[in-house]
């Protein structure tokens, strides 16, 4: 009664609060999927998650402007603790202005290639320019910076004093495309767990809504042995074979547009009938008996169909 009481009165701050929780709490595909769950309440509650931003974003989720809620820096796939606390340090008297400006006032040490990488992909970067000319710019830009930090550390400087840091020329790579829509959000679902501003196949996931029975989140135990029917991309195919008979079977895993998935169970018959449909990013309806499998709902297959694709 009083989360139910603090979600209806105070929404933004308790979805802030959850998502810190959840991640926080879990880590690897649980993780990804309790944040995407709570990503798609917020959209269902009309609150709009912004993307993760160096200037904006704290280390956990956070409420902007009132009514919005930031992605966090720690969200993001190989940035930690200490990366973070630069970048939070470096910018506590001004926000950075450039990517130049960024690479200077943190310590690179702490935001190494691998963060530096994960942060432009994952979009918290956007802001100093496109993706991929940070990416090219990256590598050229931290050497000049990092080279310039250690001479003056140990001293050197020229006769005039005129090599501060400061004067590190840096010419960005301006001449180069940005990356497709489809390229950044398979980056968010690389670096952030799951697709944040939009689904590369949303109009496609769409089409099997009038065709389910269940959604994802609505698979409980109380539906055990029960028949459903449900729809998602295909994420994952895991071909075995019986002990018995030798012959191959498979569990195919799922998603849906909200970053939900379940686990589809094909047996040999089922598998033999339908393997030919079955690939990475095929959309489909899966119809069979729930099972509770560790207490964990996964689908018996009966049968598939696939709807009609929207280029």
């Amino acid at each position: 009664y009083r989360t139910g009481y603090l979600k209806a009165h105070y929404p933004v701050e308790f979805m802030t609060a959850l998502m810190t929780a959840e991640s926080r709490g879990t880590t690897g595909p649980a993780k990804n999927e309790k944040i995407a769950q709570a990503v798609a309440e917020c959209r269902r509650l009309k609150i709009t998650v912004l993307p993760p931003d160096i200037n904006a974003s704290e280390a956990e989720f956070s409420i902007e402007e009132h009514s919005k809620i930031r992605f966090g820096l720690s969200a993001i796939k190989n940035v930690g603790a200490a990366a973070i606390a630069t970048i939070i340090d470096a910018r506590a008297t001004k926000p950075f202005a450039s990517f130049e400006d960024f690479c200077k006032r943190v310590e690179l040490g702490a935001v190494n290639k691998k963060t530096l990488e994960s942060l432009i992909k994952a979009g918290a970067l956007d802001r100093f320019g496109n993706r991929a000319m940070l990416l090219a710019s990256m590598a050229e830009t931290t050497e000049k910076i990092s080279r310039q930090k250690k001479q003056t550390h140990e001293g050197q400087s020229s006769l005039f004093g005129d090599d501060d840091q400061d004067q590190v020329e840096i010419v960005l790579a301006m001449d180069i495309e940005d990356f497709s829509h489809a390229e950044k959000l398979a980056f968010e679902k690389e670096f952030l767990g799951f697709y944040l501003t939009d689904h590369p196949q949303a109009k496609n996931l769409m089409l099997t809504k009038n065709l389910i029975t269940h959604e994802m989140e609505l698979l409980s135990e109380d539906m055990d042995q029960q028949q459903a029917k449900v729809g998602g991309i295909v994420d994952s195919i895991k071909k075995i074979y019986t002990k018995k008979s030798n012959a191959e079977m498979a569990f195919v895993g799922i998603s849906d547009e909200k970053g939900l998935s379940v686990e589809l169970i094909f047996f040999p018959k089922i598998w033999e009938q339908y393997k030919d449909i079955i690939f990475p990013d095929a959309v489909i309806v899966a119809e069979g008996k729930v099972d509770m499998k560790n207490d964990k709902p996964v689908i018996l297959v009966a049968k598939i169909t696939r709807p009609q694709k929207i280029d």
